[in-house]
């Protein structure tokens, strides 16, 4: 609908198979906690996990994604290693020192960047495999698609494993977030769609100046989101929105 008032495109509506936005990940929470039970009781579950999601990128198509589901086999290897880490494991990551965690950070940021600015990697490309959207049938040789992917997960584990070291233990705003994520994730993306029209009508001159200002975006967005206020209006209008398609389901039971 969104899409479709905005852009004038109808996409999304004519092709129900084709999450829109983030509602691929909502279809990923649903299929991986009705998996969960029974794929933990696999041995290496996690492997499996590895090679299902490079099968699926191997046959999937590079124009068409069916229920998303390149990205929610790919994120499952991450929702599994989140199961599988125990307390202690955490315990042990939150004894890095948050400092060092933001120089090495940095440092993979910066080796990322002069990587793009020196067209070694491409940025848009390197976005889609870390979001696990690239088909693998794009890459010039599946070889090297299989290759690129499996430096892009121990890559995108390592970069959550710093940002965990930074986030703070004491209850605040920051930690306060991953408490209740919905609201923002179902949120975030239509003023990504809009500030992303901006910037390809305006445009940057500058890589340094764009991405300044999309972290001042980002910042902005997730507080906003956040907020204990937005949440209680957000989750108001969900069950308003359920309690009137039961209300309307009921009706039609009733006249047939």
């Amino acid at each position: 609908i969104f899409n479709l008032v905005v852009y004038g495109d109808d996409y999304y509506i004519r092709n129900i198979f084709m999450p829109g936005y983030s509602l691929w990940y909502v279809l990923a929470l649903f299929m991986w906690r009705l998996t969960l039970k029974n794929i933990v009781k696999i041995k290496g579950a996690l492997v499996l996990s590895v090679l299902l999601s490079a099968g699926i990128m191997l046959i999937s198509s590079p124009s068409e994604i069916i229920l998303g589901l390149e990205r929610v086999a790919g994120f499952h290897i991450y929702f599994l290693l989140g199961y599988y880490c125990e307390g202690n494991v955490i315990e042990k990551i939150k004894k890095v020192k948050a400092s060092m965690a933001v120089v090495v950070l940095m440092m993979i940021f910066m080796l990322l960047y002069s990587l793009i600015r020196l067209r070694i990697l491409d940025f848009n490309l390197s976005k889609e495999v870390m979001m696990h959207q690239l088909s693998i049938q794009s890459f010039p040789s599946i070889s090297l698609g299989l290759i690129v992917y499996l430096l892009a997960i121990p890559l995108a584990i390592g970069i959550g494993i710093l940002i965990l070291a930074i986030v703070p233990e004491e209850k605040g705003f920051i930690s306060s977030i991953g408490r209740d994520t919905l609201p923002l994730y179902l949120s975030h993306t239509y003023v990504v769609k809009i500030i992303g029209s901006l910037n390809s009508y305006f445009g940057f001159n500058s890589i340094i100046f764009e991405i300044s200002f999309l972290l001042i975006i980002s910042a902005a967005t997730i507080m906003m989101f956040s907020s204990s206020s937005y949440r209680e209006g957000f989750y108001r209008i969900i069950n308003n929105l359920k309690q009137m398609y039961l209300d309307m389901g009921f009706r039609i039971l009733l006249k047939n």
